[in-house]
């Protein structure tokens, strides 16, 4: 059980969402006035079509980054 939520959350996509999630976050960080949370709004119409877990990593990737 926790052998595969651990192979679902490193397998190659959602790693690479991961890695997308945290850039993005990081230069919508820098931009004045934009937080974390407008990150997450403008990026959340292209999570609509990925999996679950992808999404969740994307996101969670953008708020903490």
């Amino acid at each position: 059980m926790w052998f595969e939520g651990f192979q679902l959350a490193l397998s190659g996509t959602n790693s690479f969402f991961l890695l997308l999630g945290t850039l993005l976050g990081l230069v919508i960080g820098i931009l004045p006035a934009v937080g974390p949370s407008f990150g997450l709004v403008l990026v959340l119409p292209f999570t609509y079509n990925m999996e679950p877990a992808t999404a969740m990593i994307f996101l969670c990737a953008i708020q903490s980054a």
